[in-house]
């Protein structure tokens, strides 16, 4: 039994359905996605793409996300908070 878990932390390069499908079909189990860098438009398109691409699994895909530093976890708060209400 292997209980090995793959986290891939995604980059511009890596956001796309093609290419999450390929990290997927290559062992990836979970999508990291740092909010120290690009907008929340971009984090949710992200988002919506590693769903897209975890629906050809038989089994869950997880997305976790992060920030690095205190600063940018108060510019992401602030952010959500404009947008969501």
């Amino acid at each position: 039994m292997i209980r090995t878990k793959i986290i891939a932390t995604m980059g511009p390069a890596c956001g796309d359905v093609e290419t999450l499908h390929r990290l997927f079909e290559a062992g990836a189990d979970m999508c990291r996605l740092n909010f120290s860098h690009g907008t929340l438009d971009q984090h949710l398109l992200t988002l919506r793409n590693i769903h897209e691409a975890g629906q050809h699994r038989w089994s869950i895909t997880a997305g976790l996300g992060g920030v690095e530093s205190e600063e940018s976890s108060t510019e992401l708060d602030h952010g959500c908070r404009s947008r969501c209400g």
